[in-house]
Order: C-alpha cells, then structure tokens, then sequence
C-alpha cells in the first residue's frame, strides 16, 4: 500500500486557537500535564475517548470529542506559496490579506535554499497569526514535492520541478522553515519543543497528471519508483532512514476511490480496514464517518486500529501546543502578516525566479531615456495588466498585485498597451488597435503565456504550444516590429518556443512564471536593469511535437522505443529540448573553475560503508569535496548559479540517467571582475544507481563531473570480486511499513 499514491504524510493540526486543558475538568488530567512524556500524554488521552466520538476525529472535518474537551475542527488548510483560500482558513476576520509568494515553480527556478527556508519562515508566522485569529488551524497541505513528469500536466506548477535532486532540497528546506527548525535542521532556540505549524507532503508518490486521476492505473516500475518518485518524500520525511512520526492522511476522496474507482475492496467496510491497515490515520472526506461505525461492529475494524490513527494525530496535535497551559507563538498577531518585510521578500523572490532565455545583441536591459515620446514603448498581449493570472493556483488574498504595466510605468511612465488577444478564446480577436499600437513603437515587449483555465488541479493541457490567438498575434505583431521585440512568458508549465528562439526579430526571451504579488514589479525591474537575472529553468522547455511521442498515461520516466516514448526530464530525454533544465542567462559573464582538482579515484566498498555510516544521521558526509571559483568577468554585479551533474558509466544506455543533478549552490552578489568560491559536497549515494528492481547498487567505472563547462573524471574502482555492491536494505532509500520501524 505504500505505492498508492493518494497518502499524504504530514510532518506535524489544531483546533483555531483553543487551549484544550484550560478547561477544569481535564486540566489536572495526565494529558494535560507537561511535564509527562509525549507518548504517555497520548496514550492517556486517547484512551479516553469513547470509540463513538474517536469516530468523528478521523475525517478532515472532524467532530467535538467533549469528553476530552476537544472542540470540532478543519484539518485542512492550505499555504502553497502563502497562507491560501482553503476549508479551514478564512480571510474574513482581522487578517483580510497574506503574502503572496511566487508558485513554487516559479521559486524552484532560484535554486536558492536559503530562500526557499525564508518564505516558508515568513508562511509559517503569517500561519499562526491567522490561527490565533481564530481564522486557520494549525495542519497546513503544503508542499508538493510530486515530479513534474509531464508538461501537460495541470499542477505541475504547484511542483519544484523535474529534478529529484532539487525537489528533495526544496521539501528539506521549506518543511523546517514552516515547522519552526533551524536551517540547518536543529530547533531553534526561541521554539522550545513545539512545531510552528505542521508540515505536509503530498502526493505520495507518483502523481502527475488529472485526467482522469481517480481512476487511472498508474504504471510505475520499481526502477522509476526509486530514483525519480521516492527521493523527495524520503528528504521530506528524514534524511536517511524512512521513520517517520507524523500522521497519514488519504488525500481528499481518496477513500471512496478505492472501492468505487479502483475496485480493490469489495464493501466499504472492507475499505475502511484496508486503508487503517495500509497506515492511513486521516480521511479527508466523509468515508469513515460514513462506514466505520458498522466496520467496528463487524469486527473488521478494531479499537486498536482507530486508537493507533487518533495517537499518530494527537501525537503531532501535542507538538503544535494544543495541550499546554501557555499556548507556544501566542505573541504573533495579525501586524505579522503582509509586513514591509514580507512584502520586500516576496519582490526579492519574485526576481530571483526570473529566468532570461535570450537576450541577442543586449537587448535586454532598456534603457528608459530611449523611451522619451509617447507609445515610444508598448506592451501588447493578454498578460501585459496581468494581477491575479500572477498568482497561479492555490493562493490567499494579497493587499495589493502589481501588474507589468505597473512596473514598468514607474520606469517609463507614457507606455503604451494594447491586449491583441486573450489568453485563449474560440473567437478570432481584433488585432486592429495592437497591431497599430505595434506600428508606433520603437520597442515592443509581449506578454504572452497561459493561466490556471489552461493549466491547473483537474485540468490537464492537450498540447503545449501557446493556448487561442497568442501565435497568429505574435505573427502580426512581428512582421510590423521596427525592431526586434522582447517576449514575456508567464505560465506555469512550459510553452513551445521553438519558433522564437532564433527568429531574427525576437531579441530577448523572459521567462516569469506565476510570480506572485511583486510579479510585475520584478519582471520591470529585470526588464530595465535593476535587477541582473540569474533564475535557472526547474523544467524542460520541449517543442510542441514531444507530446504526441507519448501518451499522458505513460509514466515511464526512461525511454520505451516500442511505444516511441523518448524519455522524460533532462536525465532521461533523447530528443533536443527547446530549452534544457538548468539553463538560464545573465547580463554579465560567469567564469568557473576548479579551485582544487577533486580526486580521481573511489571504492566501491568505501562508498558503501559510508552510505551505512550516514544511514538515519542528518548530516550526509562528502566522498568528494569540490571547491568552485567564480569569477565575474563582465561589467555589470550578478549572482550565478552553480549547477553540479554526475554523469554515471555508460550514461543512457540499460535504463541509467543521461546524467543528475547532485548539487547546486546560488552565489551572493559578485561585483564586476571580482570572484567567490563554493564548496560543492558529493555525498556517497551520488555514485549509486537503482537497479531494475528498485535496489540501490554502488556503480563502478567513468563517473563524469559536469559543472557548467567543467568536466572531471572519477574513476569507481570494481570491488575485488567484481559483484555488485548492493545497499543494504536498511540502510536503503524505500520506506518501510511502521510495524518494522521499532
């Protein structure tokens, strides 16, 4: 059952703002006393709970259990990229607007840690101001750290990506910024024992597509299980070994799906077993409040199974500060929410998302003195006054959107603008007024892309070119051109570019994503040069032929050339991407170089000693340290980022990646001719592989270090009787049922 992937393991819920134990009556009872062990406060607790009320406290919207003073409450609430519109939050109290953070593809594409922590920081604060509002709980459905398998899909942008790699350290540093650990994951010191809010990651473990996502079979080999869909949930959970001590919950009707859609049970009694058994502790849905109760008195559900659900929930609902006297982060009120600060991170963040494609003959930055007449510059396209389109899916009530017509009228106040088209639409649009406005311009910038009626949860997309009249709008517009014009993309998911990518009157290409609340301030300040981009593509940029090479339903990330899939992701496409993972321009120059030559040569052995080494310990240790220096060689202060790859022996060929992605690093500011150096760590699963059947095995042979145009070899000796060294299971990446974690 550990396949399914409708689990959601969450980290750390809570009743809004309500202090259990102030009541009398269970105030002086062991629960409620502090001082106690955690597991001896819930097994207490929760063996008082009659088995009528335990009940109604394993569905989402759970019942009061007034024997223990526990009041009804909303397990789910929503906080994507920013406290969002959800069951359990309103913004209809005192706090009637959050920050609004780029969707987290947008985010991904910084390949800044350091960044992803401090917004999930910022989320979690905002989160419990609106929870001592009494406007949320506390069990926030956030992040989603589910692969990015096909461009099609519609919730894809809700993802870190393609990359394992990069999705895992996303899950690491976004779940300990929200939870109130330090960064480098030790509490810190102002949060004593308790969670900030608990953390949850979703969807466990290969989904990636909508239509029709109840009851699709998903195929998913052993091989694409280990390498591809296990690593984030296992970063998520823990570093290393797979012990886990949150809660489980079925994603929203997930329950019902089991009997209805996948017909795996035969009654829904059946079903309410099957999923307690599997490990489930929470049905978001009305399944088990429906059945349990005659599942229980058919003796197919024990007391012993419900108990076990509610102590894995109350376990976490302790964590959080439910219980105490002195309710944990009572001191955050609703002036922590959208503050100065908060609002200058969401800018900060939106810029470093920002991902500049081409830029031919510096087209890019313009230069406001050339724009002195009026409609000397003009934007044209369906997302030029873009607000909400910014803020993609699952997002709260900003106070304020700027829109690229925004930004940049503060950089050139007599713009002008016309919408061409919409995003999408059956009817053919009157170009008349933007294809004169067009005329006029010397400089044209195009606001072209999708929004969530093209992409979003329980939309998938049929084809990946530009949605309605944004081509034939884009043909017009460029054969009046005076000159070669700038192209905006602002989506979630890829589009095809192919056409524009060498086309002559296409001078710059800027990829903006869904970047929040400040989107528009920072696409104007990139435009304009106050801000030097650095934004790395977290998705393959195809053309629009690569989609019908394959089925949506085919989820076999290597190639199967019998039914013509040539692969999926940088690590396993065949094909030539339009843009490739990682790729991303700058203003400026970056050189790299090895500060130290890496060593050359490595044991099998070794590594695998050292993988037992590390097993359960959160820091992993280096087998190879790599020093990187770079160097500013151009005119204009930037940030780069270092992006690491392994490109293992025989690289493609029997089911191995093309190559991996193992390591990155997002420098600081570097100034004109001056340099950084980065330490780049390689832990010991680096040089290891998942075999066809799921296992992990140390790979021997030419491994090949790939940084930027750096390329280093490292030999992997064979072991002495040339056997494959197989990670032990133990200390192995695939999760183990709970009863074998003791």
């Amino acid at each position: 059952m550990w396949h399914l992937r409708w689990l959601l393991l969450f980290l750390g819920g809570c009743i809004a703002s309500y202090n259990v134990c102030d009541d009398p009556k269970v105030a002086s009872l062991p629960f409620c006393d502090a001082s106690m062990p955690l597991n001896t406060r819930v097994e207490d607790l929760v063996a008082r709970i009659p088995l009528d009320q335990a009940v109604g406290l394993l569905v989402n919207k759970a019942a009061a259990a007034p024997s223990v003073n526990i009041p009804s409450y909303e397990w789910w609430n929503e906080a994507l990229h920013g406290v969002a519109l959800s069951p359990g939050v309103t913004f209809k109290g005192p706090i009637t607007a959050a920050t609004s953070f780029p969707q987290v593809l947008s985010t991904a594409a910084s390949f800044n840690r350091s960044l992803f922590y401090q917004i999930a920081d910022v989320i979690s604060t905002e989160a419990r101001a609106f929870y001592n509002a009494k406007d949320a709980g506390l069990t926030f459905w956030t992040p989603n750290v589910n692969i990015f398998r096909d461009p099609r899909w519609g919730r894809g942008q809700e993802t870190p990506g393609e990359d394992p790699y990069l999705t895992g350290e996303y899950a690491v540093a976004f779940v300990r910024g929200l939870q109130g650990e330090a960064m480098e994951g030790k509490r810190g010191d102002d949060t004593n024992k308790f969670l900030k809010i608990s953390s949850c990651c979703k969807h466990f473990s290969a989904y990636s597509q909508e239509v029709p996502r109840h009851r699709n079979n998903a195929m998913v080999t052993k091989q694409d299980q280990a390498d591809t869909y296990f690593p984030a949930f296992e970063d998520c959970v823990k570093r290393g070994h797979w012990k886990f001590d949150g809660y489980i919950a079925s994603d929203c009707e997930a329950v019902a799906d089991v009997i209805y859609h996948h017909h795996y049970t035969q009654s829904p009694e059946q079903t309410c077993a099957t999923t307690l058994d599997a490990g489930m502790d929470l049905n978001c849905g009305e399944f088990l409040r429906q059945h349990l109760p005659l599942a229980l008195e058919q003796g197919i559900v024990t007391t012993e199974m419900v108990h076990n659900a509610l102590k894995n929930q109350f376990r976490v609902l302790m964590r959080l500060g439910m219980f105490e006297k002195e309710q944990p982060f009572a001191n955050i009120t609703k002036d922590s929410v959208d503050t100065a600060a908060h609002r200058q991170l969401a800018l900060e963040a939106a810029r470093q998302s920002i991902v500049l494609l081409k830029n031919d003959d510096n087209t890019l930055p313009l230069a406001t003195k050339a724009f002195t007449k009026d409609g000397s510059l003009a934007l044209i396209g369906p997302h030029f006054n873009a607000s909400a389109a910014l803020l993609g899916n699952y997002f709260g009530i900003p106070s304020h959107i700027v829109t690229p017509l925004e930004g940049i009228s503060q950089y050139v106040p007599n713009v002008a603008h016309s919408l061409g088209c919409k995003v999408s639409g059956e009817v053919l649009p009157d170009f008349d007024d933007a294809i004169a406005v067009a005329k006029k311009a010397d400089r044209l910038v195009v606001f072209v892309g999708l929004d969530q009626s093209q992409e979003r949860e329980e939309i998938d997309r049929y084809h990946i070119s530009l949605p309605g009249y944004q081509t034939a709008l884009l043909k017009r517009v460029l054969e009046v051109a005076l000159h070669p014009i700038v192209l905006v993309v602002i989506s979630g998911g890829c589009v095809d570019l192919s056409a524009y990518k060498n086309h002559p009157k296409v001078g710059a290409i800027v990829f903006g994503g869904y970047l929040g609340e400040a989107g528009g301030q920072a696409l104007a300040d990139v435009l304009f040069g106050k801000y030097n981009p650095a934004g790395r593509l977290p998705q393959t940029f195809y053309d629009s032929g690569y989609v019908f090479t394959m089925s949506i339903y085919d989820m076999h990330m290597r190639p199967t050339f019998v039914t013509g899939n040539p692969g999926r992701t940088y690590r396993f496409f065949t094909g030539v991407p339009v843009y490739e993972f990682g790729f991303g321009l700058s203003y400026t120059t970056f050189q790299k170089n090895w500060s130290d030559e890496p060593p050359c040569e490595l044991d099998t052995t070794i590594i695998a000693q050292q993988l037992g080494e590390d097993s359960g310990t959160e820091h992993q240790s280096c087998v190879v340290t790599m020093n990187i220096t770079v160097t500013n060689v151009g005119a204009i202060p930037g940030e780069d980022v270092i992006l690491t790859y392994v490109e293992p022996p025989h690289a493609g060929e029997g089911g191995r990646p093309l190559k991996s992605l193992v390591a990155f690093e997002r420098t600081p500011l570097i100034a004109a001719r001056q340099r950084t150096t980065a330490k780049i760590c390689l832990e010991a699963k680096v040089f290891t592989l998942a075999n066809e059947v799921g296992n992990w095995v140390v790979e021997p042979g030419n491994w090949t270090i790939h940084v930027d145009t750096l390329q280093h070899k490292v030999i992997v000796q064979e072991p002495i009787l040339r056997e494959p060294v197989v990670v032990n299971e133990a200390v192995g990446r695939k999760p183990l049922p709970r009863a074998v974690w003791e």
